[in-house]
């Protein structure tokens, strides 16, 4: 909304109002309508007076419905407290309610400023009837109670703010304390499955010199005969046992080292990937 004032004589003033709603203009028509008569246009600030009120309504009107939705905010959580937050709504309430801080202050700042030029002229006192000073008093009267609502309403309107701020960080709070709990009980099965796993590696490591030393005479490589003609028993091993070790201690140190390869190949990986990630998030930023 937005006034434009022109005073083309002592008694007579135009105000021009731009994008004001329907309800403001009828209302305005209205004050206008019953104040006809009982000598309200004498003074050219008392048109002013009268749009300052109208102003102030619809104040009102978008600070208690901010706190309306803030309450309901308030009692949503209570209720639903299994429920994920709409952090992108609670932002756009809380945009709405610094729009609404900040308009009420300038209107505190404009009121005060009008009352600073509200004057009686020092040339008109000696003629002025005491009627004439009384309406003047009474608009003087009627700006200061203005100004008092407005800044009424602006500590309304701060006071919003603060307490949806409250909610915002309430919510993150809640938040990040069930990710850290679902973060505890990770590290929590975590431990279980390694308890799991070191029971699985004694066992491995128990068990396992006896499998390969069971592997490797159950080879064709040796040959224990337990009846010999000469009547004792008999163990052969074969010439061609380095052949075993040929293959497979070569074969061990190969797998051993495509393992170690794949292993720092995939962590520049991952870390390639996490610095690319971040200079994406940079430009972004810019």
């Amino acid at each position: 909304m937005g006034f434009f004032t022109q005073c083309t004589a002592p008694n007579r003033t135009t105000v021009l109002c731009f994008d004001v709603p329907d309800s403001f203009r009828h209302r305005l028509r209205e004050s206008l309508r019953l104040s006809s008569g009982k000598g309200h246009d004498y003074n050219r600030y008392t048109l002013h007076a009268f749009l300052t009120s109208e102003v102030i309504n619809l104040y009102d009107i978008s600070v208690w419905t901010i706190r309306d939705v803030v309450r309901d905010v308030e009692r949503n959580r209570d209720r639903n407290k299994q429920l994920e937050p709409d952090f992108p709504a609670l932002h756009d309430l809380a945009r709405h309610a610094i729009h609404s801080s900040e308009t009420l202050g300038i209107a505190v700042e404009t009121v005060s400023e009008m009352i600073r030029h509200h004057k009686w002229p020092l040339s008109d006192k000696a003629t002025s009837t005491p009627l004439e000073l009384s309406r003047f008093q009474q608009t003087r009267q009627l700006f200061q109670f203005q100004l008092q609502t407005l800044k009424s309403l602006k500590a309304r309107s701060d006071s919003n703010l603060s307490r949806l701020q409250n909610e915002i960080t309430l919510a993150f709070n809640m938040v990040t304390q069930k990710d850290s709990q679902a973060t505890v009980r990770i590290g929590k099965a975590a431990r279980r499955d390694s308890a799991a796993m070191k029971t699985v590696a004694v066992l491995t490591l128990t068990f396992l010199p006896a499998t390969f030393v069971s592997a490797i005479f159950s080879t064709q490589f040796f040959n224990f005969t337990p009846e010999s003609p000469s009547g004792q028993d008999s163990w052969v091993v074969s010439s061609h046992f380095w052949i075993y070790w040929a293959f497979s201690a070569p074969l061990t140190v190969v797998t051993i080292m495509l393992w170690l390869v794949w292993q720092c190949w995939y962590t520049a990986r991952g870390v390639g990937y996490e610095m690319s990630e971040r200079s994406g998030q940079q430009q972004r930023l810019r």
